[in-house]
């Protein structure tokens, strides 16, 4: 074990936050701190908090499908041909998809509680 994973470790440990530290982990902490103190009102409101994650995924798709064709159809800049390129592309889509799945999250935990009861998510 490496000693940033024993630092990382430790700091988790110290302020209780199991979450992986990205948007989704921070949305999914901040929530369940957050949920047991919202109004029906304002659990209607993160109930519509993804209602376009939809849309975004199919953007998404779209522009990936449009990199990918230039990718194979590019014969002379070879921009996607290094690593630090395509690495730093993936990392932003992944990290893109994590802020469409936060809004998913707070919409199908929103939804929930409003059906079921503050008890749910």
């Amino acid at each position: 074990m490496s000693a940033e994973t024993i630092i990382e470790t430790t700091q988790q440990q110290e302020c209780h936050i199991n979450h992986v530290p990205d948007i989704l982990g921070a949305v999914q902490e901040l929530w369940s701190r957050a949920a047991p103190g919202l109004s029906e009102r304002e659990l209607e409101w993160f109930a519509r908090c993804g209602s376009d994650a939809q849309l975004a995924i199919e953007n998404m798709s779209n522009a990936m499908e449009c990199i990918g064709c230039c990718i194979a159809a590019d014969k002379t800049s070879g921009v996607f041909q290094h690593a630090d390129n395509v690495a730093s592309l993936l990392h932003f889509l992944a990290e893109s998809l994590r802020g469409i799945h936060a809004q998913v999250f707070l919409r199908e935990y929103a939804h929930n509680q409003l059906r079921f009861g503050k008890g749910a998510g």
